[in-house]
C-alpha cells in the first residue's frame, strides 16, 4: 500500500478569501469540492501559479504545456519563496495553482493532475 494509499487518502485544500493580493497571508483553509469548475487560466482575470523546483524533471513538461497553449502564469521557486510554498500548501513540484476572481484557490499537484487539468479545460 505504501504511496498508494497515501496518494489515495490526501486532500485538496481551498483558501478562501485570499483575494488578489498574494501578500494577505491570513486566509482560512477550506476542503475543495470535486465538482468545481475553472475557467481556463488567463481568461476572466484569473491567476496562475506555478510551483517549481531547479531540479524538477517534470516542470520543463508542464511549463511547455502552458506555453503551447498561450496561457499566462507565474512561476514560484518553492524553494526559493519558502513562505508562498507553505501558504499554499505545496508539498511537490510541479504544482499549479489557480486564483479565481471570487478568490476560490484550486491546486493540482504532479504533472499527470495539470495536463488532466488543462484537456479539461480547453
Amino acid at each position: 500500500k505504501g504511496k498508494t494509499q497515501e496518494f489515495a487518502d490526501r486532500k485538496v485544500y481551498s483558501i478562501a478569501g485570499l483575494g488578489r493580493n498574494l501578500t494577505d497571508r491570513q486566509a482560512p483553509v477550506a476542503e475543495a469540492s470535486s465538482e468545481m469548475t475553472v475557467e481556463l487560466a488567463g481568461k476572466n482575470n484569473q491567476k496562475v501559479l506555478l510551483f517549481t523546483t531547479k531540479t524538477c524533471p517534470n516542470c520543463k513538461i508542464v511549463k511547455d504545456m502552458l506555453n503551447k497553449r498561450n496561457i499566462e502564469y507565474q512561476i514560484v521557486d518553492a524553494e526559493e519563496d519558502v513562505e508562498l510554498t507553505n501558504e499554499f500548501e505545496i508539498m511537490q513540484a510541479p504544482t499549479l495553482v489557480t486564483i479565481g476572481e471570487d478568490d476560490s484557490v484550486n491546486k493540482y499537484a504532479n504533472a499527470s493532475n495539470i495536463i488532466k487539468y488543462l484537456n479539461r479545460v480547453s
